[in-house]
């Protein structure tokens, strides 16, 4: 039985119906724009969280344990041409063409410095991997353009300040004198293979726009996801991805890749110990507001602050270890990964491949930002304006006045 014919009929009540169903509608297409967002980014490795992929893990790098001969005794050069040359583990990784400052303060490594000036200036550095103590079989010849040497200015903490430009990529063929990795009294000397790329028959031309293509795409999703670390898209003009060393060609490319790593890095630091920072200024606000005749402390002790936050201070380090984890291996492994390749088109798809990998998270943050605005759309023309609508109960006035449970359902 209809107890309400009259109120059923009246155009207040089907306006309230229509937008009813227009609510209702918004929400299924959300549930089906959420659930495509989320089972595409379950297809695709590494988008779960919207972070970068990572190019490479440890188990793809060649690695050699210096420490495993810390006991055995010097040993000569395969041959009088062989190639010797001081070998210097390091926590940083150079590309063929790239610009290294580095300061020299332990004793071993002055004396290195001292003795490669006598000679051809030159040295071979390779990636240090710091959680097992080994060292990448292949790293790269540094040649030494200046050298400051600044022991006045820093009390003698550091002796010079020095200017590398990476000249070739090498490969360890063996360690000369490998008791001084823990004995420490000298630097360490390693027979070296000077790498050069292996010929191919195949043009790499149609691959070196393949890989300029894929970062201008990387760089106008950037600006499209309003990202706060971003490549120059006009930057790019001047780059070809070409083979050699020099500007504008893929070693080139690699570096303003590593770079843009390294900012990327830095950034999430910060704001992981912005938002942190901010909580406990808010923590202070509240428990010290201004104007009741409290001052707020100069310090306050770690015990009085809420759980949470005192865990998340705790563990501040931890958390930017996690966060930037993946960034952190792309710049080190991924990197050292381009370094071992035999050829610049085996070099060019595997540059590809990290390029593209970024450029489907990027495409993927954006088209989750797209489903977000037009949801926002959708619901924003859902609403009716709230003067101008009948009342649901009829009468002289014909304005609706739109209660809490109305506004309540067509907002998420």
């Amino acid at each position: 039985v209809d107890r309400h014919p009259q109120q059923r009929k009246h155009p207040g009540h089907l306006a309230m119906r229509r937008r009813h169903c227009v609510q209702a509608a918004v929400l299924l297409v959300w549930g089906l724009l959420w659930c495509e967002a989320y089972l595409s980014a379950q297809r695709t490795p590494g988008l779960r969280r919207l972070r970068p992929l990572v190019a490479a893990s440890p188990a793809e790098i060649g690695w050699l344990d210096i420490g495993a001969g810390s006991g055995d005794a010097d040993v000569a050069p395969s041959s009088a041409e062989a190639t010797v040359l001081p070998l210097f583990p390091l926590g940083i990784l150079g590309v063929p063409g790239a610009e290294i400052p580095l300061s020299i303060f332990e004793p071993r490594y002055r004396q290195m410095v001292q003795d490669i000036l006598l000679k051809e200036r030159k040295f071979a550095m390779t990636f240090a991997d710091v959680e097992t103590g080994k060292v990448a079989k292949v790293g790269v010849v540094m040649y030494l353009e200046n050298l400051k040497e600044i022991s006045e200015e820093t009390n003698d903490a550091i002796k010079y300040m020095c200017t590398h430009t990476v000249v070739d990529r090498c490969e360890i063929v063996k360690i000369l004198n490998p008791k001084q990795h823990a004995a420490r009294e000298t630097y360490v000397e390693a027979e070296v293979r000077i790498l050069e790329d292996t010929e191919v028959d195949e043009s790499t031309a149609p691959m070196e726009k393949a890989v300029l293509k894929a970062m201008v795409d990387v760089a106008k999703l950037q600006v499209a996801n309003d990202e706060s670390v971003r490549i120059e898209e006009a930057a790019l003009a001047n780059y070809t991805a070409a083979g050699g060393r020099g500007e504008g060609t893929l070693w080139s490319m690699i570096q303003l890749w590593k770079h843009f790593l390294e900012l990327r890095r830095q950034a999430t630091a910060s704001r992981i110990q912005r938002d942190i920072q901010q909580r406990l200024v808010e923590f202070i606000q509240t428990e010290y507001p201004q104007g009741q005749g409290q001052d707020a402390p100069s310090s306050v002790d770690l015990k009085d602050l809420p759980p949470q936050l005192q865990n998340d201070l705790r563990n501040v380090g931890q958390t930017v270890l996690d966060e930037t984890r993946p960034v952190v291996d792309e710049a080190t492994y991924g990197i050292q990964r381009l370094l071992e390749t035999h050829s610049h088109l085996d070099r060019l798809n595997q540059f590809r491949e990290v390029v593209e990998n970024e450029r489907k998270r990027l495409d993927e943050k954006n088209k989750f930002n797209d489903a977000r605005a037009s949801l926002e759309d959708l619901v924003r023309l859902s609403r009716p304006p709230t003067d101008d609508a009948p009342p649901l109960g009829g009468g002289d006035d014909d304005d609706e006045k739109v209660g809490d449970d109305d506004k309540a359902s067509s907002s998420l």
